[in-house]
């Protein structure tokens, strides 16, 4: 496996079970939502944008994506509910670089994360932000159902620390993307 192949699989529409697990407090949230996961090209604006926030030339990054997602019972898509991600592989070995990640809107500070491929195919994202370290382990367990676990591990006393397992579904046959509102 290796990140553009991982992406090509990636791409589409997915309906995803969210189940999360806060450890202090052992509360369970469920969530449902549909993704749409789309392939970017190198010289979109937004992957341009993310890039040079980060001092990076846009033409290291291999195969950017942009994911929306839509909760279940809304009808349309908030401009925060959409996420810019743009690989940078490490130029002697594609299963290793950097993930930089634009949430929100285009005023959003860009996160920087690292991931890899375990041997088996397993692409784990490490992401350090002020008060947490988020890992994410994705993998395929067939083409159409993607498996991830969730956690993330704060940095600071008395912060809470949280697990999640999603299962996502691919919509085959589905045709038209998720709606987006317009952002002014």
């Amino acid at each position: 496996m290796n990140i553009s192949k991982f992406l090509r699989l990636s791409l589409g529409q997915w309906r995803s079970q969210r189940t999360g697990h806060t450890w202090d407090t052992c509360e369970i949230d469920d969530l449902n939502m549909t993704l749409d996961i789309v392939a970017l090209a190198i010289d979109d604006e937004p992957v341009v944008r993310v890039c040079r926030q980060c001092d990076l030339d846009p033409d290291t990054a291999t195969f950017p994506f942009q994911v929306t997602w839509l909760h279940a019972g809304q009808t349309e898509v908030a401009p925060d509910d959409r996420g810019i991600f743009v690989p940078i592989p490490q130029p002697d070995n594609a299963n290793f670089g950097r993930m930089l990640q634009s949430h929100r809107n285009s005023s959003s500070p860009v996160t920087v994360g690292k991931y890899h491929f375990n041997p088996d195919g397993t692409f784990v994202l490490t992401t350090e932000h002020p008060a947490t370290i988020i890992e994410e382990k994705i993998w395929f367990a067939t083409p159409n159902l993607r498996l991830q676990v969730f956690v993330s591990k704060p940095k600071v006393a008395g912060d809470r620390a949280t697990t999640t397992f999603i299962s996502e579904n691919r919509l085959v046959g589905a045709t038209k993307p998720i709606k987006a509102i317009a952002t002014a």
